[in-house]
Order: C-alpha cells, then structure tokens, then sequence
C-alpha cells in the first residue's frame, strides 16, 4: 500500500513537472506565430498569439512586440495608451499625432518630449536625441508663430481702433458743421 502511494505521488508530480516545462515551448510557438504574422502585415493576428503567450507568462518583450504591431500598423493612440516604457516609439507617435491634430496640438509635442527625455536615460541611440531636438524646434516655432498672430492680432485691433475713432472724429466734425 506505501509503495502505491509512493508511485502516485511520483506519478502525478511528473506530470506536473511535463506540464510545466511545455509552457516556454508554447509561448515561443505562439511569439514565433505572431511573429510570422506581423511580418505578414497581418497585425491583429499576430497580437492575439502574443496575447495567448502573455497568459501563460507575463514577458516584457512579449509586450514590447505588442506595441511594436500597433506602431508598425500606425495605430499611434494605441502607443501611447500602452504601459510598456518604449520612449522612442511612444515620442515618435505623440509626434505623429500632434503633426496630423487640426490644430497642432502643443500637448502632443510636449508628451513626446517627455517619452523621448525618458528614452535618453536608457538608450545612447542618437535618433532619440535627433528627434527630440527636432520636436523642440516643433514647439519653438509654434511659440514663436503664436507670438507673431498675437502681435498681429493685437496689430489689427489697433487700426481698428484707430479707424473707430478717426470715423467718430469726421463724424462728430460733420455735425458741428451742420449745427
């Protein structure tokens, strides 16, 4: 009776042993899987191998390859919505955003400057660095533009003004005359 004990406890702790060293030959299947699917340009697909890779392990270069798919896919907001910390990816897509907003919008220049400051503590890549003097000059010649349609604006109320008054001036001449 010990000896069958003994066998079934051996017995299931093996197959536990089984199971568990399948799981790292799963997950490079199914990143394998995504990764055929991205190169592919089939991006949906290729997450959702990721995905089922994740549920058996949470991997940061798993994730890291989910926020590549978006960024190669040009779905720049679902960079910038994720938690992996990829500084230059998510800088170049505030970037992006902030080029195709109506308005330019400067919070987006702003974001990827942080995203990009970010990057810099980690990486050495000059393209970082690059890109991150090049959104400066982004936000400096929005500032510098704004300045100059305020100045312009301010310009114009001016001779408005000016105008308002001259008009107020012949006017009030023209009735002293006919008085």
């Amino acid at each position: 009776m010990r000896n069958k004990i003994v066998a079934t406890i051996f017995l299931v702790a093996s197959i536990i042993l089984v199971i568990k060293s399948l799981n790292p030959l799963k997950i490079y299947n199914f990143v394998e899987k995504g990764n055929s699917f991205i190169k592919e340009e089939k991006y949906s697909n290729g997450r959702e191998e990721y995905k089922k890779a994740l549920k058996l392990r949470e991997n940061n270069q798993i994730k890291l390859n989910v926020l590549k798919s978006f960024y190669s896919e040009k779905n720049y907001e679902e960079v910038t919505k994720s938690d992996v910390e990829e500084g230059f990816l998510k800088g170049n897509s505030y970037v992006y955003l902030g080029d195709n907003s109506q308005d330019k919008n400067k919070e987006f220049y702003e974001k990827a400057l942080e995203e990009y400051k970010l990057a810099m503590k980690t990486s050495d890549d000059i393209n970082i660095k690059k890109n991150y003097e090049l959104t400066l000059k982004k936000l400096e010649d929005m500032s510098n533009q704004q300045n100059q349609d305020n100045q312009q604006n301010q310009d114009n109320q001016q001779n408005q003004e000016d105008k308002q008054e001259k008009q107020n001036k012949e006017n009030q001449n023209n009735n002293n005359q006919n008085q």
